[in-house]
């Protein structure tokens, strides 16, 4: 390894060109990564699962899914009107038409009065386009700009709606966190290393690794799909773990210069130690990334991959290419230096504080985490709505319209069904009225029955062969619901997507008997919801079961302990939990969150909690290997595990705390994003960074160690032989 350091610390010039010119050829390339990222709902579902499968075979056979449809919502502007009235019956009839749909579904196609909100003011049509969902879009926003009315107020929403407003806030958002964030950054790196070269350093990398994650990303956007939110997330991680990174490298090459090095002897120890951290630290990260891959969904996938890349990049650069750089600028990383605070006494005092009555403060950090963690007994799972939607956004109002006023679910289900042949009508009527009758369904729509109306088949059988024109109608309508031997028919359950009793109709509606069918098959937002939060429930054991094994395996051959790992995975838990406690008191119970301009949901999709736990628990693991790695010097050169926890937290205190507030820094700015999702990652990864580095490494881990004092460091001898020694 020091010959390879050598052979890097000669060749500096030419390898920090070459990776220069990679780098910025690398986010050059992926400026075009909006343009091939991914963004529909079908991305929060689990793959593979009955529902999912029926799915992919209703887009199949009828072409246009239930997701991709679009809703128009007609407000009347005088009080007291009614839609049901003849003017305004009119007037909405002539506002849907002129956007000339390719589907329309709505009061006055269906009869069905839960197109008309409960006081009679509102009502909305269900409607799809031609042409790509792009085009779609444009029609209906030159729709939306163009249409006028003097008795309606028009709005656009839906799931199509919702997906472009979501894609175009998030590039909005991404372009204001890094505008918020950067001159927050710049602050802090010149308060902490009262140097501007050495603040711009962590700078100039952060930005080197978005280019370099971006490059990828877009490369992996042709085999993977890359969606928004997860766009955020890749560059949270790499913002903020090349700051920490080169925070790290920088801090300890100017201690070996201060230490009397000359400035290539300052950059190899520096890759020896500070780089070997950062590895095994980006390790941790990684890992915990991928463990994401053990959920079949594809909002999981693309951070799990994108993620990773990203910390990839920073691990790369910062082990690599910073301590070139380092050594190229030698003594001028001090230069324009202002006053530089050497005082280690605060930290020592914290140091012995946490050892000096270990008991006590494990007590009162007990009681403390214990009150902030009580609301995670509230928690709970439910699937995306309106609530996700950018609150400044018409899809966002349509979905909040919808909820407040209209008396129907906001999930549907959709029951597929295959005949010998083509069916006849009087078997669609049978079919049904045997849907209809299934306890749970609140009302359907299904061919020769468009309004959900469930006349006597006999009846409809004497309808459609005395009277052409009615039976033409009939047929027409027919259409969208029926499609050589398959037929289909819409549900709208009692009940919400996210709950329990979704999967027993969804059971009831495949065990039923439908006279005459080949095959049954149930999807929809409801199934797919219900699926997919049982998916992440029977995969999760899986993750978290990896996530431990890897960071024993580690930190075991890092520190040569197998207790010390045990020890860190338990106490960063601590923090995790913590921040979860705050989430639910925020986002479900609503506490303080007009105060912090956030959106609450009354429950979180399930994938969102399991993200924040994955990424958190790296990056705590990502804390406590900069401060373990210390430590462990300390120790192998003293055998004193006083010592070594006193010198590791004074060492390393400063530079996790001010990692902490720089990456806090980072993702506070992606809280502000007006996307709930987005909002609910940043202030999730907030808290448990500062937790995590102001409290547990602090005060929680120097008082275990003093408790078990020696046994900390125990490992066997083949492990020992592993582990790195420092002399």
């Amino acid at each position: 390894m020091k010959k390879f350091h050598d052979y890097l610390l000669r060749h500096a010039k030419i390898i920090l060109t070459i990776g220069l010119v990679v780098l910025v050829g690398s986010g050059a390339f992926g400026l075009g990564l909006f343009e091939n990222m991914s963004n529909g709902n079908d991305n929060f579902f689990a793959t593979g699962t009955p529902s999912a499968q029926a799915n992919a075979k209703l887009k199949d056979i009828f072409g246009t899914a239930d997701n991709e449809s679009s809703i128009i919502l007609l407000e009347a502007k005088s009080e007291g009107s009614n839609v049901r009235t003849a003017n305004y019956a009119a007037e909405a009839q002539r506002i849907i038409a002129s956007l000339n749909p390719k589907t329309s579904t709505s009061y006055f196609t269906t009869g069905v009065d839960q197109f008309v909100s409960r006081d009679g003011t509102a009502t909305y049509a269900v409607v799809t386009l031609n042409g790509t969902k792009d085009e779609q879009y444009q029609k209906l926003m030159d729709f939306s700009n163009s249409v006028k009315s003097d008795l309606y107020k028009v709005t656009i929403g839906g799931s199509l709606v919702g997906q472009h407003q979501t894609q175009a806030q998030s590039k909005e958002d991404l372009t204001k966190a890094e505008l918020i964030s950067l001159p927050i950054l710049a602050i802090l790196l010149l308060w902490f290393f009262r140097s501007p070269i050495a603040a711009a350093v962590p700078l100039v990398m952060s930005l080197l690794t978005i280019a370099g994650a971006l490059g990828l990303a877009r490369l992996l956007s042709v085999f993977l799909a890359i969606d928004t939110y997860s766009l955020n997330v890749i560059t949270i991680l790499g913002v903020g773990l090349s700051v920490d990174y080169s925070l790290l490298a920088v801090n300890r090459f100017r201690e070996e210069l201060d230490a009397g090095e000359s400035p290539v002897d300052a950059s190899r120890k520096t890759m020896q130690t500070a780089g070997r951290t950062i590895l095994f630290s980006g390790m941790t990260v990684i890992i915990c990334l991928l463990s994401l891959l053990f959920f079949p969904v594809g909002f999981m996938r693309s951070v799990s991959v994108g993620g990773a890349t990203a910390v990839a990049t920073a691990v790369i650069i910062s082990t690599l290419l910073l301590p070139l750089a380092l050594r190229l600028m030698g003594k001028s990383i001090n230069k324009w230096s202002l006053s530089r605070r050497t005082s280690v006494k605060g930290w020592t005092r914290l140091a012995h504080a946490g050892t000096k009555y270990p008991a006590v403060a494990l007590s009162l950090g007990v009681i403390i985490i214990a009150g902030l963690v009580w609301p995670v007994h509230a928690f709970e799972a439910k699937t995306f709505d309106w609530h996700v939607l950018p609150s400044n956004q018409s899809s966002y109002y349509v979905g909040k319209v919808m909820n407040d006023q209209f008396d129907q679910k906001t999930a549907t289900l959709t029951l597929l069904v295959e005949y010998p042949s083509t069916p006849t009508p009087l078997q669609l009527c049978a079919l049904a009225k045997s849907v209809a009758a299934v306890n749970g369904v609140d009302s359907i729509r299904a061919a020769y029955m468009p309004s959900g109306q469930i006349a006597d088949c006999t009846t409809m059988g004497y309808v459609l062969t005395t009277m052409p024109a009615q039976a033409t109608k009939l047929a027409s309508a027919a259409e969208d619901f029926l499609s050589g031997r398959f037929a289909r028919v819409d549900i709208v359950p009692k009940y919400g997507a996210s709950d329990v009793q979704i999967r027993g109709l969804v059971q009831r509606l495949q065990s039923a008997t439908y006279d005459g069918t080949v095959s049954v098959a149930v999807t929809g937002t409801a199934a797919q919801a219900r699926d997919t939060l049982d998916t992440y429930m029977q995969w999760l054991p899986y993750a978290a079961g990896t996530i431990a094994l890897a960071m024993v395996v580690i930190l075991g051959i890092l520190l040569g302990s197998v207790i010390l790992p045990l020890q860190a995975i338990v106490i960063n838990s601590m923090a995790l939990f913590i921040s979860l406690g705050v989430l639910v008191m925020i986002f479900q119970f609503g506490w303080g969150a007009d105060l912090l301009g956030m959106t609450p949901s009354g429950g979180f999709e399930l994938s969102i909690p399991i993200l924040i736990f994955v990424i958190a628990f790296g990056l705590s693991m990502d804390y406590a290997v900069f401060l373990y790695s210390r430590m462990h010097e300390v120790y192998d050169l003293t055998g004193d595990p006083q010592k070594a926890i006193v010198g590791g937290v004074v060492k390393t205190g400063p530079i996790i705390t001010a990692a902490a507030l720089l990456l806090f820094a980072v993702v506070a700015a992606f809280a502000t994003s007006r996307i709930s999702i987005i909002q609910q990652i940043g202030v999730g990864l907030g808290v448990a960074v500062l937790v995590d580095a102001f409290f547990v490494r602090i005060f929680f881990v120097p008082a275990v160690m003093k408790l078990f004092g020696k046994a900390s460091w125990w490992g066997p001898k083949w492990l020992k032989k592993l582990t790195i020694k420092h002399e």
